[in-house]
């Protein structure tokens, strides 16, 4: 019988992009039997305790589509934003964050090239009852909508020493220049403090 433990933690050893083959068992695992970051979100989601994701140095890929996390207590750990990325391709953004039971915190790391065609947030769009970023770099990341180049977020946003590079916003859009800075992050309630914006179309 399976017992829930009071916290878990997942070490990512696969930088390849693929999904939790049982999502709430315990064990962070694809098909091919290793841990991808994109198993152990949808495992830490699941589990329904505090989870830690150590994410290694490295390129992990991202070209399975966004993430939909709805619940979990999350808190990933990156090796560095100098040497732990997260590459969407361009492909899609990487996640949307949803749920007043979800607490997602991303430390020391870089997400690259994120892009969403609909949507506002060409990262990441949070709902999500916390949604912290300290020490992490948005860079190339893209919306087609008209704000939010990396975050769009809606509910309570920290961010910490953190950098957006080149996050830009659709030039097709006639609003683009009414949201400036918010090319990086665009926050509906205005409350939140962003450091280190840098080269952001608006």
């Amino acid at each position: 019988m399976f017992s829930l433990p009071l916290s878990a933690q997942y070490v990512v050893d696969s930088v390849q992009d693929g999904t939790d083959i049982d999502p709430g068992d315990g064990v962070c695992a694809t098909a091919t039997g290793v841990c991808t970051f994109r198993a152990a979100l949808q495992e830490a989601s699941a589990l329904g305790v505090p989870a830690t994701i150590d994410l290694p140095e490295g390129t992990h890929n991202w070209v399975l589509g966004e993430l939909l996390l709805e619940e979990g207590d999350i808190t990933v750990n990156g090796a560095g934003a100098r040497t732990t990325f997260v590459d969407a391709a361009g492909i899609s953004r990487f996640m949307e964050l949803d749920g007043n039971a979800t607490y997602v915190r991303f430390r020391d790391m870089e997400f690259r090239n994120g892009f969403d065609n609909n949507d506002p947030g060409g990262a990441i769009e949070s709902d999500a009852e916390l949604l912290l970023v300290e020490n992490v770099v948005f860079r190339d990341c893209v919306t087609d909508d008209a704000f939010g180049g990396a975050i769009h977020n809606r509910e309570n946003l920290e961010v910490y020493s953190s950098a957006f590079i080149n996050c830009n916003l659709s030039t097709r859009r006639n609003r683009v220049g009414r949201y400036g800075l918010a090319a990086g992050v665009f926050d509906d309630d205005l409350g939140v403090k962003v450091f280190f914006m840098l080269n952001n179309n608006h």
